[in-house]
C-alpha cells in the first residue's frame, strides 16, 4: 500500500511537471489565491485538469489523463473534455459539509480511439457526491468517502 502511495505521488508529481501545471504547487498561484495544502476551494469559476484516477475505477494512459479536463461555472453548470468529446451538466454544492450533486452528464458523440478511457472518466466523475481540496488537488469521492479522482487547478 505504502509503494502504491508513493508511486501515485511520482507520477502526479511528473504529470504535473510535464503538462505546464506545476504553478499548481507553490503556496501561491500566479492569479493571487492562497495555495493551502489542504482546507478548501472555491470552485465556481474554476478549470480542473485530471491528474489521478483511483485504480479500483479504472485506468487512463498517460496520454489520455492530460487531455482530461473538468470546469465549474458561477450559473451552476459543469463543463469539461474527455479527450475527445466534450460533455456538460449542472451542479449543486452544499459547502458545509463539502457535498456535489451533479445532474445528468450530457456529451458530443464523436467517435473515439480512446472509447474505453473516456467512459471511465465520466463513470468516475458520475459517482462522485463529496470534495476536498487537499495536497494541492480536488480530490472527488463516493457517497462513502472513497477517493475516486484528483484534478490540479488550471485556472
Amino acid at each position: 500500500m505504502k509503494k502504491h502511495k508513493f508511486l501515485r505521488a511520482v507520477f502526479v508529481t511528473a504529470l504535473v511537471t510535464s503538462t505546464g501545471l506545476s504553478h499548481a504547487l507553490p503556496r501561491y498561484d500566479p492569479y493571487g489565491e492562497p495555495r493551502l495544502n489542504t482546507g478548501s476551494v472555491s470552485l465556481p469559476n474554476t478549470q480542473w485538469g485530471l491528474a489521478d484516477i483511483s485504480p479500483e475505477q479504472g485506468s487512463i494512459s498517460y496520454q489520455g489523463m492530460k487531455k482530461m479536463t473538468l470546469g465549474f461555472s458561477s450559473n451552476g453548470g459543469i463543463s469539461g473534455d474527455t479527450g475527445c468529446n466534450e460533455f456538460w451538466s449542472n451542479y449543486q454544492l452544499l459547502v458545509s459539509k463539502r457535498m456535489l450533486t451533479l445532474g445528468e452528464i450530457e456529451m458530443t458523440k464523436v467517435g473515439c480511439p480512446n472509447h474505453r478511457e473516456e467512459r471511465t472518466f465520466l463513470n468516475t466523475l458520475e459517482k462522485a457526491r463529496y470534495y476536498k481540496y487537499e495536497s494541492y488537488l480536488l480530490k472527488l469521492e463516493d457517497a462513502n468517502h472513497r477517493y475516486l479522482m484528483g484534478f490540479i487547478k488550471s485556472r
